[in-house]
């Protein structure tokens, strides 16, 4: 009983992990997600302080 209820909540974790990062990837397009799979990550105006 008890592997049968981790592994259901292993896939449950497993699907709102990928939801979350969806979520995250189209709600906020800071570019976070899509760096960590390509590896590039790009920059708006105004992110770093000009000295």
């Amino acid at each position: 009983m008890w592997h049968h209820a981790f592994a259901w909540g292993f896939v449950v974790f497993a699907i709102l992990h990928v939801y979350i990062i969806l979520y995250d990837s189209t709600q906020y397009g800071n570019g976070l997600i899509t760096s960590i799979i390509s590896g590039y990550k790009f920059y708006q105006k105004g992110n770093f302080k000009e000295e």
